[in-house]
């Protein structure tokens, strides 16, 4: 008598075939995913690096390190639409690009396991974690970073289950690596799957095959990285577009894309040590949105393909996400949830991989004849895994309704003085103002970038102008309050936001209006300027509650409303106001009550 057959694993080549209608199961799951985000998603600026990416689709210029060619190319293409919202337009096309990178995982689990209907499954409940929800629906580099991941991802699978090594192969992987090197260097993690599957499966085909593969690989990933920089710089910018700096050679370039102090290659350019924290929030999001999927993941480690995504999860997981933290104070601190949230999307991708191994491999075992009731079962848990998990993520997956970032920005904007100087900090404020003030008709506020135009940024012609007026070059940090005061003689001088005030000019005396610092030859009386900030604040109203960690962007406008108060107390008790220094310590104190609570910094002092 024949010895029985072993149960079918993951490894096996035995795949269930596609059936011939599939294409409409895969339309109807990019259709669903698409409306799904496109119905949470922003309106409205955000935080971070999201007004760069807006400003970018509607008005051109320059990304920060390492450049972003092809997300940049993507965005002007799309605005070429003639969308009438650059924000709802730039959050729509990740929306697109989310969902095709869940479709692009199904086929790429369907290729590696074999089995379609578990694929889906898996794919479906990667699509529905928070943190892939929520950058669905806003302008970010991470959607299209998860269709790049995936396509690898498919492409290693179906390369692997090819019977012999074709150039052809490796042009396809190069190239995918060469949209990794164009877009997001973090796809360089997942080598350890292509080492794990194609190298291994192909090892005894030859140095001719391998050489042929791999020049393929090169070429094809040269050409893809050289031809989206040129066709990114070939692209005309208008005229008030915002330049983080100016490529106008190809050494400017190469040491754009390798600055080591900002970008993908220096997680803050205040980095601390490596902390445990960004981690324990990735497993939290992991076991949250994956559920019951996160422990067959770990099942799915026994087969021999799972230790090498294993591997590229705690490269891409654990270990990167573990150097953004940040030193305040002497204290080091992780890097807030939103801007870390962004880099959640590779690892859940991986660990969606596992699981749906797992998913796949249980599938294989039961036999043909109890194939329709197990399809029917797993329909019922699609169902389920949709409904519930929606309902679940979707009030923290939804945008609608964050207007706090650019409600402060436009209002900033339309208050300015005429012929206002605008002096920005921090990363949303220099592509935000530019964007609002443009479409505010604020071509009369010179806005410059100060603290990055210390460290090399090339300023354009009426910023340089200006400039050199009252700070000929090298002009030094000590010189900034000569400078503003120089430049304040001649035009109003707004710093934004208004906590950027105190950094550059502490001590100065401060003529609050609106949520800037307005300074001025002869600014007014202290109780003057409580009394504008008091009709200001009243008559716009200061948005909020906030109680998530992940509306550290809402948080972030909020402080704006607050950093006036604390100034204008600084300066009272500098002056010996004590009524005016009572009023404004109380006024601060209520803005920053609002401020969000999970998993936030501590509020700064009051002094």
């Amino acid at each position: 008598m024949a010895e029985p057959l072993p149960p079918p694993t993951v490894d096996d080549d035995e795949h269930t075939p596609r059936a011939p209608g599939a294409w409409r199961g895969d339309l109807t799951l990019l259709l669903v995913m698409t409306g799904l985000y496109t119905l949470t998603a922003t309106t409205t600026l955000q935080g971070a690096d999201n007004p760069e990416w807006v400003s970018m689709l509607a008005l051109g210029g320059t990304a920060h390190p390492p450049g972003y060619p092809l997300y940049s190319l993507l965005l002007r293409a799309w605005g070429l639409l003639g969308w009438g919202n650059p924000s709802h337009a730039a959050a729509l096309l990740s929306s697109l690009l989310m969902a095709v990178a869940v479709l692009l995982l199904a086929r790429a689990v369907e290729e590696r396991a074999g089995h379609v209907f578990t694929a889906r499954l898996a794919a479906v409940c990667f699509g529905l974690t928070l943190p892939v929800w929520r950058m669905a629906g806003v302008a970010e580099v991470s959607p299209l970073l998860a269709v790049n991941a995936a396509a690898l991802l498919w492409a290693v699978s179906h390369v692997e289950n090819e019977p012999e090594l074709r150039p052809w192969h490796g042009a396809l992987i190069g190239a995918l690596l060469g949209m990794g090197v164009a877009h997001h260097h973090s796809l360089v993690f997942l080598i350890p799957v292509v080492i794990g599957h194609v190298v291994v499966v192909f090892s005894p085909a030859g140095a001719r095959a391998w050489a042929l593969a791999l020049g393929a690989g090169l070429l094809a990933g040269t050409a893809v990285l050289v031809g989206s920089w040129l066709l990114f710089l070939s692209l005309p910018s208008a005229s008030q577009a915002y330049h983080f700096t100016q490529l106008q050679t190809l050494s400017d370039v190469v040491a754009h894309v390798l600055r080591r102090e900002y970008g993908t290659f220096s997680s803050s350019n205040l980095a601390g040590e490596w902390s445990l924290e960004p981690t324990r929030a990735l497993l939290a999001d992991t076991i949250t949105g994956l559920h019951l999927l996160f422990p067959l993941a770990l099942i799915a480690l026994r087969a021999r393909r799972g230790w090498p995504a294993f591997i590229a999860w705690l490269l891409a997981g654990p270990w990167l996400l573990g150097t953004y933290t940040v030193v305040e104070g002497g204290v080091q601190n992780p890097a807030p949830l939103d801007m870390r949230e962004r880099f959640h999307v590779l690892p859940l991708m991986l660990m969606t991989l596992l699981a749906g191994d797992a998913l796949a491999a249980a599938a294989h075992q039961i036999p043909a004849r109890k194939t329709a009731a197990f399809a029917r079962s797993l329909g019922g848990l699609v169902v389920f895994a949709v409904v519930a998990g929606g309902l679940m993520t979707l009030p923290q997956a939804s945008w609608r309704g964050e207007t706090a970032l650019e409600h402060t920005l436009r209002t900033a904007v339309r208050t300015a003085p005429k012929d206002a100087v605008a002096i920005l900090g921090g990363d949303p404020w220099p592509f935000g103002w530019q964007l609002v003030a443009w479409q505010e008709g604020r071509d009369d506020v010179v806005n410059l970038d100060w603290p990055r135009s210390l460290v090399g940024r090339r300023l354009d012609a009426r910023s340089r102008e200006l400039l050199t007026r009252v700070c000929p070059p090298p002009c030094v940090p000590p010189a900034l309050g000569r400078s503003f005061r120089a430049l304040a003689a001649e035009r109003p001088v707004v710093v934004f936001p208004a906590r950027l005030f105190d950094a550059v000019l502490p001590g100065e005396p401060l003529a609050v209006e609106g949520l800037f610092a307005r300074l001025q030859p002869d600014p007014p009386p202290l109780r003057a300027q409580q009394e504008a900030l008091e009709a200001f604040q009243g008559r716009m109203g200061v948005p909020g509650p906030l109680t998530s960690a992940r509306r550290h962007a809402e948080g972030h406008a909020i402080a704006c409303w607050a950093m006036p108060w604390l100034l204008l107390h600084g300066a009272a008790v500098r002056a010996g106001d004590d009524e005016v220094a009572r009023a404004a310590e109380a006024r601060a104190g209520a803005v920053l009550s609002r401020l969000r609570t999970e998993a936030a910094a501590p509020a700064p002092a009051v002094r």
